[in-house]
């Protein structure tokens, strides 16, 4: 014989539970009865009302006036951040237009200084040769190197100048004097009571027109020896 069918038995704890859920099941919809508005319940047993649409005018206005202040203090608040980022830009544009101007004019007062001191050198070099010519130092060194004695490390040897030295090389130039004067060159620039001869005037005579003979043409009128004790 076949036994029948017997059905599962539930367990105390189970059935516990579902007749806990019912109860509050039952709470949910009396409260939501009594409150006199219709309501839903969700899966979880829990009562939903609906909005409420026919609000009061009063309220909506109270709402609508809080919002617009709202968006009136964030724009007064964007509005100042904005001017006060404008103001700190223009300050920070000044103060590195004053700081370039500050430069500029430093530089330009260094440039000023620098061509005022080449200036006063330029002007002391061209009254040296004149100061020294006059007391002959110049020109008893460039003598020296012109007409005197060399020494064996091949500097002039001061004092060795012949003033009344003359020259005649083999291609047939003709040099005198301590200053080494060509004969073309004493006759262009010497006076009418001066010797025909630069080897037969005076030391001072010598000099005399060799300055007039600097003032045309420079040192370079004695290339090597003007070089070599240092007037070029």
């Amino acid at each position: 014989m076949h036994k029948p069918l017997m059905k599962p038995r539930r367990s105390r704890s189970r059935v516990i539970g579902i007749a806990v859920a019912a109860v509050a099941m039952g709470a949910v919809l009396t409260a939501a009865t009594t409150s006199g508005e219709p309501a839903s319940v969700t899966a979880a047993g829990q009562a939903v009302r609906p909005v409420d649409v026919d609000m009061e005018p009063a309220t909506l206005t109270a709402d609508s006036d809080a919002v617009e202040d709202t968006i009136s203090s964030r724009t007064a608040f964007d509005a100042r951040q904005s001017v006060e980022a404008a103001a700190r830009q223009a300050e920070a544009e000044r103060a590195a237009e004053e700081a370039a101007a500050e430069e500029a004019a430093a530089q330009a007062a260094a440039e000023e200084a620098a061509a005022q001191a080449a200036a006063e050198e330029a002007a002391a070099a061209e009254q040296a040769p004149a100061q020294e010519a006059s007391t002959g130092s110049h020109w008893d060194r460039l003598a020296d190197c012109e007409s005197g004695d060399w020494g064996a490390n091949g500097v002039p040897i001061s004092g060795s100048a012949r003033w009344n030295y003359g020259i005649n090389f083999s291609h047939g130039d003709i040099y005198e004097g301590g200053l080494n004067f060509h004969p073309g060159t004493w006759d262009s620039y010497r006076s009418g009571d001066m010797p025909g001869h630069a080897g037969q005037a005076s030391r001072s005579q010598q000099i005399a027109v060799a300055e007039q003979v600097l003032a045309d043409q420079g040192w370079g009128a004695w290339p090597v020896c003007s070089s070599k004790i240092g007037l070029r």
